[in-house]
């Protein structure tokens, strides 16, 4: 149904924003997780690339979204999940 599609799940650690990333990955899609928790993320992510094939996650702060426009993640290796700071 979202093969092939991307996807971007906020509040993607837990709860709804889990469950609704869960749904897309049984769907195929390609997700891009976005939360605050780190550790929560990890797990997430490492739970839905056994149902699709591109997980992708983000923590990230509200308090820092306005530094967005001019920063970049850290770096971080190939899958591991980036932080905003």
């Amino acid at each position: 149904m979202f093969a092939d599609q991307r996807v971007l799940v906020t509040g993607s650690g837990r709860g709804i924003g889990k469950a609704i990333a869960r749904r897309f990955a049984q769907g195929g899609a390609r997700i891009q997780l976005v939360a605050r928790s780190r550790e929560e993320l990890e797990t997430t992510r490492a739970e839905l690339l056994e149902l699709t094939q591109e997980v992708r996650a983000t923590a990230l702060d509200s308090l820092f979204l306005t530094r967005l426009a001019t920063s970049s993640p850290k770096s971080a290796p190939p899958g591991a999940v980036s932080t905003f700071w």
